[in-house]
């Protein structure tokens, strides 16, 4: 499976982020909310996301809770140096 990065309107649809945080501050998986996430950014259909193996489910599920926790793009390094 190929996965892209939910759009902000998808995030608003579903209404929940895949993870919440820990005491440790540290993100722990939803996974209900992962496999919705799962569903829309590898354009499958739920039942799809049901007949995963557990290990590819848990994969995923980190994949998308990471789109939340990286930017899309890094930005510029400031310091640079310059020519």
């Amino acid at each position: 499976l190929t996965l892209r990065r939910p759009t902000p309107q998808e995030v608003r649809n579903i209404k929940v982020f895949p993870y919440v945080l820990g005491e440790d501050s540290r993100p722990v998986a939803e996974t209900e909310a992962a496999s919705k996430y799962i569903a829309v950014c590898a354009g499958i259909p739920p039942s799809s996301v049901n007949q995963l193996d557990l290990f590819d489910l848990n994969t995923l599920a980190w994949m998308v809770i990471g789109f939340f926790l990286t930017p899309a793009t890094k930005a510029p390094d400031s310091e640079a140096p310059s020519s």
